[in-house]
């Protein structure tokens, strides 16, 4: 529930019903495409009226941020409501199953993309940027996906820090001294008003505990099944993104409370009655 394809940036798009293919053999049979493009609909057309092999499709739109971002960009920069709702409005047009927001999104930015999609009756999905909050994002009823927003939401009355480790925030080593800061009865409030929300949030908790907190050495890495249909461009991307991440990580009881505390959210989230989805990204 929270995929993307390879053949929407790095590889060419004539792959994308191969990958489609791929998923079925391995027992996929719907998927939910975070960062649309027409090719998407297309094979979503096709897959629906049984022209293509593939599983049942949902997609997302083309992401709706306030930045553009670097290497191949697939969305819309948006900086004003008015802008914000006609993001919506086209997207809407074109087929898109949800709108998809990410980052560096305003307060007034954010309130237009919800208003203009509850009338447009879409959901929005994604991203939460700190200038929104998760707490904002859950009256919304918006699909949070990686949690994004929740742990600078446990954190003490008292903690020095209010930004944490959510989303790019990671990146910045000083964040992570906020996980020193969690107050357990704030994880329980959040994951409540979560579940009383009726949203679904999909934490991608693999993706980030190994990204982050435990790590993955080459090797490990290599011995993958996958891992041998993998372009071998893609390969060194990856790894040197791997070996940048583990450059001068945080430490490692900082990195434990990082994992341990993104399950406990989850664990909170599912015992209070709340709706969880399983996405690898």
């Amino acid at each position: 529930m929270h995929v993307h394809l390879l053949s929407d940036d790095q590889i060419s798009r004539s792959f994308g019903p191969d990958e489609l293919i791929i998923m079925l053999a391995n027992g996929v049979t719907t998927v939910r495409f975070m960062n649309g493009t027409p090719e998407q609909l297309d094979m979503r057309d096709s897959v629906s009226k049984g022209r293509m092999l593939g599983p049942t499709i949902y997609a997302a739109s083309p992401q709706i941020t306030g930045r553009r971002t670097d290497g191949i960009f697939n969305g819309r920069v948006v900086t004003s409501p008015e802008q914000a709702r006609q993001a919506v409005m086209d997207f809407k047009a074109a087929g898109y199953d949800f709108i998809k927001i990410t980052n560096y999104i305003t307060r007034p930015v954010y309130d237009a993309v919800t208003e203009a999609a509850r009338a447009a009756g879409i959901r929005v999905i994604g991203h939460v940027d700190t200038q929104v909050g998760a707490p904002r994002a859950i009256e919304a009823g918006q699909q949070i996906e990686h949690l994004d927003g929740y742990i600078e939401c446990v954190l003490k009355d008292d903690s020095p820090i209010k930004t944490s480790v959510s989303d790019v925030h990671i990146f910045r080593k000083a964040n992570w001294e906020s996980l020193d800061y969690i107050d357990p009865n704030k994880l329980r409030e959040i994951a409540q008003r979560t579940a009383s929300a009726g949203i679904y949030s999909t934490p991608t908790l693999t993706f980030f505990k190994v990204t982050f907190g435990t790590g993955a050495s080459d090797g490990e890495n290599r011995s993958r099944p996958d891992f041998r249909f993998v372009p071998s461009f893609l390969r060194d991307e990856w790894f040197a993104a791997g070996h940048r991440i583990w450059a001068s990580p945080p430490g490692e009881e900082r990195r434990r409370t990082y994992v341990r505390v993104r399950n406990q959210i989850v664990k909170e989230i599912h015992d209070a009655g709340g709706k969880i989805m399983a996405g690898s990204d």
